[in-house]
């Protein structure tokens, strides 16, 4: 079995860690206005060529995830049981990992084709890992949907939607995303064979938590391809966007801001969700 990759991992990226973007320098905070604790390294703007070529990185994650998905999750996971999901039909299977100490210090965290720091930072290393594993009809009608279906709601405008189906979450808010960047790459001549339509983006996902613990941010990579005909993927691996200045709120309003993500920013965790969808 493949060894576990180093970017789809539950230590959150830091900003010098993704492909160049126009905005990240600008947006970056002076070192010494860098109060949260973080190394200053991470705020020290860094120059393009410093960074993962933008193509390498998207293809890199897509493969991770993917082989995490298609591999370590059937051979790996332990089976829980079957739940309903209404109102779909197919029932839902539960499954679990824990990724001890071992197994993330044998990471390949530098030799890897993106390589990337990692750091205890004087904790046991570990993961928990939850998954649900569904099978459906390809077919649109109620109580199921075709993969065109699951496409839109799951990788168009991924974040948006996902406030549609999952009930804590109740905002999301983009920071910036790189389909400009992505775009002008393809046009000049750069491919990646597996996927298409490519998209990346940084996104705050504001989930509300029950009563008594405080709403909680969640500032995501998301990263999402159609494979072939029939299938798709959808990563979201957590970032550290603490070092940025803050790019606007789109609020207008102190109701509208209880109900967003910028009010519950000091309030971070972090986190991964991988989707995997295909048709047989």
């Amino acid at each position: 079995m493949a060894p576990l990759g180093n970017l789809v991992r539950l230590q959150p990226l830091h900003i010098n860690e993704l492909p160049a973007h126009p905005l990240l320098n600008s947006l970056l905070k002076r070192p010494e206005d860098a109060s949260n604790g973080s190394s200053s390294s991470h705020a020290t703007k860094v120059n393009s060529t410093d960074r993962p070529n933008l193509i390498s990185f998207v293809e890199e994650v897509l493969d991770q995830a993917t082989l995490f998905v298609d591999d370590a999750l059937p051979n790996t996971f332990k089976e829980g049981g079957l739940k309903r999901s209404a109102p779909s039909e197919a029932q839902v299977r539960l499954l679990s990992r824990s990724i001890g100490e071992a197994d993330i210090r044998a990471v390949p965290w530098i030799n890897s084709s993106i390589p990337r720091n990692w750091s205890a930072n004087g904790k046991k290393p570990a993961e928990a890992w939850f998954a649900r594993r569904s099978r459906h009809a390809n077919q649109s009608h109620a109580g199921t949907a075709a993969l065109d279906e699951f496409d839109f709601g799951l990788r168009h405008n991924h974040s948006s939607h996902e406030q549609d189906y999952t009930p804590d979450v109740f905002d999301s808010y983009k920071v910036l995303d790189w389909d400009e960047q992505i775009k002008s790459a393809i046009d000049n001549g750069s491919s990646i064979d597996n996927y298409r339509d490519l998209n990346m983006s940084i996104f705050e996902m504001c989930h509300e938590l029950p009563a008594l613990l405080s709403n909680r941010v969640f500032p995501v990579l998301v990263v999402t391809a159609k494979r072939g005909k029939h299938s798709f993927v959808v990563v979201q691996i957590p970032v550290d966007i603490s070092n940025l200045t803050e790019v606007g709120t789109g609020v207008e309003s102190w109701s509208d801001l209880k109900r967003s993500c910028i009010f519950y920013r000091r309030f971070t965790v972090t986190g991964v969700t991988l989707k995997r969808a295909t048709a047989h």
